[in-house]
């Protein structure tokens, strides 16, 4: 799963871990994290931990997840069925 916890990213491929011990990516100063579901016109900012669990025998909520700072962006969109990006789209400056 997924683990998104202000100001760091961690993953894992245990969906059942209540921590994840997988590789992390730390948000710089100023950064913000956010995700859109499926059919949501407007992204939300995560403020509390949220985990998202890829189930490997399963569907998953398809997300796209933004991750910005004053100047540059990222958004990831994850497919409903293998969790894998199916698009990408950036500014970096």
């Amino acid at each position: 799963g997924v683990s998104m916890r202000i100001p760091e990213v961690q993953v894992s491929d245990d969906p059942f871990a209540e921590e994840v011990p997988g590789e992390s990516l730390a948000l710089p100063a100023g950064g913000t994290l956010a995700w859109r579901g499926w059919r949501a016109t407007e992204f939300q900012k995560i403020a509390d931990p949220h985990m998202w669990i890829f189930q490997p025998n399963g569907l998953c909520e398809p997300i796209t997840v933004r991750i910005a700072n004053t100047e540059s962006w990222i958004e990831l969109t994850f497919s409903a069925l293998t969790a894998e990006v199916t698009e990408e789209s950036y500014a970096l400056r």
